[in-house]
C-alpha cells in the first residue's frame, strides 16, 4: 500500500490567460505554451491588462503538493515577480482581491522574481490553479512553464 507517486498534473491540460500577446509576425504566445513540457518557449499576456493571470484546469480535484513556476531564461525575467499562486475547487471569478478573501481558495504570495523554477509548496486540494500578478498597472506576465505536482483523487 502507500501513496500514489506525485505526478505533473498540468501537462497538456486546458489552460487560459487574461489576454494573449502576438508578435508582429502574428506568432501567438498563448497560455498553452506554459503547460506543454517545453521550457524553451513561453506564454505571455498582452501587457494591456492590470493584474494579468494564467490558469490551468486540471480536469478534476486533486491533492496538490507543489507548483513550480519557470520564468523565462532568455530575457524579461523581471516581468514575473510579485505574484500569487491560487488553488480552488471552483472556477475563479472576480478580482484578485475577491479571491484572496474567498473561502476555499488557497493562496501563496511570492514577492521575489520567479526562478527556474521557483518551487511553491502547496498543502491544498483543487481543480484550478492560477498564477496572478499583483501589479495594478498594465504589465506582461511571461512564464516558460508551470508544473503542478500532486495526486489525483480516486
Amino acid at each position: 500500500m502507500g501513496l500514489e507517486p506525485l505526478r505533473q498534473l498540468a501537462l497538456d491540460k486546458d489552460v487560459k490567460q487574461s489576454s494573449d500577446y502576438a508578435s508582429d509576425g502574428g506568432f501567438p504566445y498563448g497560455a498553452d505554451k506554459a503547460a506543454d513540457g517545453d521550457r524553451f518557449n513561453f506564454s505571455t499576456t498582452s501587457g494591456k491588462d492590470a493584474q494579468p493571470w494564467w490558469q490551468v484546469d486540471l480536469g478534476s480535484v486533486a491533492d496538490l503538493e507543489r507548483v513550480d513556476v519557470y520564468n523565462r531564461s532568455d530575457c524579461c525575467a523581471d516581468r514575473t515577480k510579485d505574484y500569487y499562486v491560487l488553488v480552488s475547487d471552483e472556477p475563479f471569478t472576480g478580482t484578485l482581491a475577491d479571491q484572496l478573501t474567498k473561502p476555499g481558495v488557497w493562496s501563496h504570495h511570492e514577492t521575489a522574481q520567479a526562478g527556474g523554477p521557483t518551487a511553491i509548496p502547496v498543502a491544498a486540494h483543487g481543480r484550478y490553479v492560477r498564477v496572478w500578478l499583483a501589479s495594478e498597472k498594465p504589465v506582461e506576465l511571461n512564464m516558460s512553464e508551470v508544473e503542478v505536482y500532486g495526486r489525483a483523487r480516486s
